[in-house]
């Protein structure tokens, strides 16, 4: 679904050049007898000769310039397709002026609201201007719906890029970045291949392109948060719950109780907190980082965890039963008592 997401983008913007591309022109003669013929050269100048377009021609597509008119239309105001798509991108950084990188602006986006929210606004807008794009008969309208389209797809690309990679096990994270990169750079020779064997037509393609985005962005509500951006913000909870789902879509029938060990680690540290702020004598310290060094060697040694996800393959150990940081200190501070 991420490889597809991340190709659908490409079949519009590479198609521009197919697009825009005029037929081959036949001009007539006053003797009836055609020559191939240039539009702004001939009738474009002078509407009285007759001209028609040569199908027979494998360059001559049914494309824009039927659709959108840009028969007669100069080669600046065509120019603007590949150029509104490219401003559409340079937007984002418009609305982030005080930063010096375009994509620091999405990541400091995906860092505040995630991967996912960022991530399904980005493929609803891009699903809407591609609808847009396939059904508009202007140029005008269909230069906007370009240009929104280019904002849209620093979103589906860098942020989904990402999202992908940080819901793929580590092992095959090299395979999937590398196979959507080749994924995409071989949408040209699709293009070709499908006016070449398949139609002269350019929308049906596109449209099925167009509602397959839908397909995917429809989808895209039902996956979780990526749990990796999670465990960075300390949600250790709502990351639990994301690979609880991840669980039940692999169909993981293992153990779900556990810990991340950053959470374990921030236990820790709150702990040896409470004993500065208790001003608890320095042997009693040395004695709970003792205890918890000790546990720590018997749960290195007793406990095994499963893999759920690529998220967790470094980041997760299972709940020690008998042993908690917090069980440690209150040991040692009911033995203070006693003592």
């Amino acid at each position: 679904m991420f490889i597809w997401a991340f190709t659908t983008g490409e079949f519009i913007v590479f198609a521009f050049s197919m697009l825009e591309m005029p037929p081959k022109y036949l001009c007539f003669n006053q003797d009836g007898t055609t020559y191939e013929c240039k539009a702004e050269q001939t009738f474009c100048k002078d509407p009285s000769i007759r001209y028609k377009i040569n199908w027979d021609d494998p360059s001559s597509l049914h494309n824009w310039v039927e659709s959108l008119n840009l028969t007669c239309e100069s080669a600046s105001r065509v120019g603007m397709i590949g150029s509104m798509f490219s401003l559409g991108k340079w937007q984002v950084l418009l609305l982030y002026q005080d930063q010096l990188q375009l994509n620091v602006s999405y990541q400091i986006d995906q860092d505040l609201y995630g991967r996912k929210k960022i991530y399904l606004q980005s493929m609803g807008l891009q699903t809407f201007f591609y609808a847009g794009i396939c059904i508009s008969k202007s140029l005008n309208v269909t230069l906007l719906l370009i240009c929104g389209f280019g904002f849209a797809s620093i979103g589906r690309a860098s942020i989904g890029y990402i999202y992908m990679l940080e819901m793929t096990p580590n092992k095959y994270k090299t395979f999937i970045g590398s196979f959507a990169q080749i994924s995409a750079g071989v949408t040209p020779a699709i293009l070709a291949l499908y006016h070449l064997y398949v139609s002269k037509d350019w929308f049906p393609f596109q449209a099925f392109i167009a509602f397959t985005t839908l397909l995917v962005t429809i989808s895209i509500v039902a996956l979780p948060e990526s749990p990796q951006y999670l465990i960075s913000k300390k949600q250790y909870d709502n990351a639990r719950n994301s690979l609880e789902t991840i669980a039940w879509w692999n169909k993981y029938k293992g153990p779900l109780d556990f810990k991340f060990k950053d959470e374990a680690e921030t236990l820790k540290q709150s702990d040896e907190e409470t004993y500065l702020l208790l001003r608890i004598p320095d042997q009693d310290l040395n004695q709970y980082k003792y205890t918890n060094y000790q546990n720590e060697i018997q749960e290195d040694i007793s406990i095994n965890c499963d893999t759920i996800s690529s998220n967790g393959q470094d980041r997760i150990i299972l709940k020690d039963q008998n042993q908690s940081n917090s069980g440690s200190i209150k040991e040692i501070l009911k033995q203070k008592q006693h003592a």
